[in-house]
């Protein structure tokens, strides 16, 4: 199972937009600076998240949540 999700930014606000398969351990690389992308922005929390079946179909799930979670 894939996931695609949102998180954002409780520092700065921005959001980001991304997929894996370790919700878990991706969601916690992103917390403590292993993301080049996400660093500058800890600490960060899901906003959105959706599972997938195939990971081709997850920049179509990111396009949708990204719009849902604009403020």
């Amino acid at each position: 199972m894939f996931y695609v999700y949102v998180l954002r930014s409780n520092k700065t606000g921005r959001r980001y937009v991304g997929s894996c398969e370790d919700l878990d351990d991706r969601f916690r690389r992103h917390n403590v600076g292993e993301s080049k992308a996400t660093k500058h922005g800890i600490p960060w929390t899901i906003a959105s998240r959706r599972k997938v079946c195939d990971p081709r179909c997850g920049h179509d799930k990111g396009t949708i949540l990204q719009n849902r979670t604009r403020p």
